[in-house]
């Protein structure tokens, strides 16, 4: 387990909460099953005993990933999780910042820190994931962009007014770009999107950090991006994750 571990977190680059939600779904797996002789219809069999299908497609994506993983390796020669399907989750509609909205958040006054501040703004800004943000260093900082390293080591370049940039360099501790671990960065960032909530600062009902990302994604195609371009810079592999991300109007 411990190598499939190695893989997701620093080849995939999954954040350490995926990593330990997949981690726990194998392992929960693990104590019923051995993945050398599971067969798809154990797997249907354990599936069915989960409550609720949030809980059934974490499952779903560990195993279908974990199994890839030891094909590939050798470990195994046949892949049970081949022909399992997610299930269908309905998602409902969410309501993204707006841009007049975060005019009136991203504002020094609104925040504890100016490191809080920063990285905030820079959430917005660039649309990068909390675990980007966090792995970020001083040498990923160039002129005018940002260099970002994503899931599967996969790096793309964004562009920062120089104002942005000196922000950034000057919360930098070391070479590393802020002070926080993942965990406190992830919360800072969401209590900051649940205070503005309650201070009718914004009507946004995606209250997490990602809601940074979905803004960054809606403000760009409403002021006249491609799909494309968006999807490049949010670093996503497909055009249909990205305009998930958009939230216009049909």
């Amino acid at each position: 387990m411990q190598d499939f571990k190695s893989y997701i977190s620093k080849v995939k680059k999954y954040s350490p909460n995926t990593v330990s939600s997949y981690m726990s779904a194998l392992e929960k797996f693990g104590k019923i099953y051995d993945y050398k002789t599971a067969t798809k219809q154990d797997i249907l069999l354990y599936l069915s005993s989960q409550n609720g299908n949030t809980i059934k497609n974490l499952t779903i994506a560990s195993l279908k990933l974990f199994y890839k993983f030891k094909m590939r390796n050798g470990d195994i020669q046949y892949n049970p999780t081949d022909t399992v399907s997610y299930a269908r989750i309905q998602h409902k509609s969410i309501i993204p910042v707006t841009p007049t909205e975060m005019e009136n958040i991203i504002k020094p006054e609104n925040f504890h820190t100016k490191e809080d501040y920063v990285l905030f703004e820079t959430l917005y800004l660039t649309g990068m994931r909390i675990n980007e943000l966090h792995s970020l260093t001083v040498n990923d900082i160039q002129q005018n962009s940002i260099k970002i390293t994503g899931k599967g080591n996969k790096q793309r370049i964004i562009h920062l007014e120089q104002y942005a940039i000196d922000n950034l360099l000057s919360i930098s501790k070391g070479d590393k770009i802020g002070s926080y671990t993942y965990n406190t960065l992830h919360q800072k960032m969401a209590y900051y999107m649940k205070d503005f909530k309650r201070a009718n600062l914004t009507n946004t009902t995606k209250l997490s950090s990602h809601s940074l990302r979905h803004a960054f994604a809606s403000h760009l195609h409403k002021s006249g991006a491609g799909i494309l371009a968006i999807k490049d810079m949010l670093g996503h592999s497909t055009c249909k994750t990205t305009q998930g991300y958009t939230h216009l109007d049909k």
